[in-house]
């Protein structure tokens, strides 16, 4: 900040303290962080898993039969997509349950000082191509199974 400007709100409290809150705060925030992308991939495994039986189910309860791959290839590969993004999905879960039990860990390694290691970058990436795939396979899912239905 130059001379000129007014001093920062919080210049007037101890560095240790700003840093603890800094650590508090970036912690919630990450927290609320993982939740909501936890919700998100439940959502894909509940709607993945929803459409793999209600796309064959609507035309068994509609007594018609099943289209060719040949007449409808983006309904079968909307299908086959939905188990792909159920499949990472559940990937997701799988990866982050175990980055989870690492960074415990880690954690408890650091603060009994037998490391100064404080993230496990692999299970984290791990995590975040499974994340990704899913959101993507299931993206992709949704917009060719929709179109394979139309077309039929």
């Amino acid at each position: 900040m130059a001379e000129s400007d007014p001093q920062h709100p919080i210049a007037h409290i101890d560095k240790l303290k700003c840093y603890e809150w800094m650590l508090a705060e970036c912690a919630s925030l990450n927290s609320h962080r993982q939740a909501r992308e936890d919700s998100l991939i439940a959502t894909i495994t509940q709607i993945s898993s929803a459409a793999v039986l209600a796309i064959p189910g609507l035309f068994f309860a509609a007594d018609v039969r099943l289209p060719q791959f040949t007449d409808s290839p983006f309904l079968y590969i909307g299908v086959v997509g939905f188990l792909l993004a159920l499949a990472a999905s559940m990937a997701e879960q799988h990866y982050s349950a175990v980055a989870h039990a690492k960074q415990i860990e880690i954690v408890q390694a650091y603060y009994t000082r037998q490391s100064a290691e404080i993230e496990d970058q692999p299970s984290r990436q791990r995590v975040r191509y499974a994340r990704r795939a899913a959101y993507a396979l299931f993206t992709l899912s949704l917009l060719t199974s929709s179109l394979g239905l139309l077309t039929i």
